[in-house]
């Protein structure tokens, strides 16, 4: 039930910002909820100095970030792009999603990572 609270509050949020976007903001809007999608991914999935409940840690990476990404919308996106001919600027937004998730987690993993090292330090369960 945890996770498919949270797929509806990811979908619900996705909705919203392709809507917002409008037709001609589609590839923003996929830019956008991914790198959202994995920053919370990575922050609830990385070590914590709270005790965060296993529902609720389903609840937020399962259900909300499976539910706000949208990895596969940007693959067919780019085979459709593809099969038009069309090379460097699929390809090129492909990667620049892919930089843009891997960046975001990176620097959210290791926000972390201090922020644990911080706490053990002053003895902060």
């Amino acid at each position: 039930m945890a996770i498919a609270l949270g797929a509806v509050a990811g979908a619900g949020l996705r909705w919203v910002v392709t809507t917002a976007a409008g037709s001609g903001g589609t590839d923003a809007s996929l830019l956008v909820v991914n790198v959202l999608g994995t920053a919370v991914l990575a922050l609830f999935a990385s070590e914590h100095p709270w005790r965060i409940p296993t529902r609720a840690r389903a609840l937020l990476t399962a259900g909300f970030c499976g539910a706000v990404t949208t990895w596969s919308s940007l693959a067919v996106r780019t085979a459709s792009e593809l099969d038009r001919g069309r090379l460097a600027a699929p390809l090129g937004w492909l990667l620049v999603n892919l930089a843009a998730g891997i960046a975001v987690a990176a620097m959210v993993r290791s926000a972390m990572q201090r922020r644990v090292g911080a706490d053990s330090h002053r003895g902060t369960p």
